[in-house]
């Protein structure tokens, strides 16, 4: 999962935690993946009393790229990065 930190949405925003986020497919082998900013959605967990504004480039600080476990499912994983491009 890769999810664009953006602060509208984070501890100096709503606090919602609810930021736009994509998956990438598990994998065993090194693989290249090219993503836009339209791949991304906010989580379906998302609170109704957040709004969405939408990805503001100037507003995003961080990508974090996080395992796409549940607290129900538990498990485990490994997130290896070879190389990220931004254009």
């Amino acid at each position: 999962m890769v999810k664009l930190s953006q602060k509208d949405y984070g501890g100096k925003g709503d606090k919602s935690y609810a930021h736009y986020q994509a998956l990438l497919p598990s994998a065993n082998q090194w693989q290249t993946h090219t993503l836009t900013l339209g791949d991304f959605n906010r989580p379906d967990w998302t609170p109704n009393w957040s709004k969405d504004k939408g990805i503001t480039k100037a507003n995003v600080s961080a990508l974090y790229f996080v395992p796409n476990l549940t607290d129900e499912k538990g498990g485990n994983a490994w997130i290896k990065i070879k190389n990220v491009k931004l254009k």
